[in-house]
């Protein structure tokens, strides 16, 4: 895992910082513990990359559906917050000019996508979602517990995406944190498209990289 020769520690802090590298410092590899974090990071960010278009989807196909392809300007029928209106404008101003509705769908972000599950849309958009999500239906769950799957992938999709660690000084604590991570994604991929989630579990690096945690 560690580069050879090796880089020392010191070298390391300059080039990426003391506060980011105090992580780290606390293992005898510390660059094995850095790289290996990197990497699994980006191999999470795949898998995120996987679920959010599956989930983006199945809500622009739900809501689509319900109430037409432009279903994100159907403010009074949805009681959109100020804070998705301003995601749509932006959305549309990054999608040109002559903007179609799937461009505007694919410019909205993770986090848009994240709140429109929130507990106040529990009377309009969360009956049309759920209709979509059968899987879901047929596990006993509802809003809440998917909700909080999702919420767990968009809390790591913003740790890998700002470099924050994966690695804690307690290997056990680490364990089942990361076990945390791998079972949102698949169960929200599931409980969207059960053949979808054998496909990202398939092809994910995740378990790969996991496996070759340094000592």
């Amino acid at each position: 895992m560690t580069s050879n020769p090796s880089t020392g520690f010191a070298q390391l802090e300059q080039w990426f910082s003391s506060p980011r590298m105090s992580t780290y410092g606390r293992y005898s590899e510390p660059e094995a513990f850095y790289i290996w974090n990197t990497r699994l990071s980006k191999a999470y960010l795949e898998d995120i990359q996987h679920v959010e278009v599956l989930l983006r989807n199945r809500i622009d196909n739900q809501l689509s559906d319900a109430r037409g392809p432009r279903w994100f300007e159907d403010a009074s029928y949805f009681r959109f917050t100020d804070q998705f209106k301003k995601a749509v404008t932006t959305a549309k101003r990054r999608a040109g000019a002559r903007h179609s509705p799937g461009k505007i769908i694919a410019e909205l972000t993770f986090d848009t996508w994240r709140f429109l599950l929130a507990r106040r849309y529990k009377t309009t958009l969360w009956p049309i979602l759920l209709r979509g999500l059968p899987n879901l239906v047929a596990d006993g769950l509802g809003q809440e517990d998917f909700e909080a799957h999702v919420a767990v992938i968009y809390g790591l999709r913003n740790r890998c995406a700002h470099h924050e660690p994966l690695v804690h000084s307690d290997p056990l604590t680490e364990a089942n944190q990361l076990d945390k991570y791998d079972s949102s994604l698949f169960h929200v991929a599931h409980w969207i498209d059960e053949d979808a989630a054998r496909w990202i579990k398939k092809n994910s690096r995740v378990p790969g990289i996991r496996s070759r945690r340094p000592a």
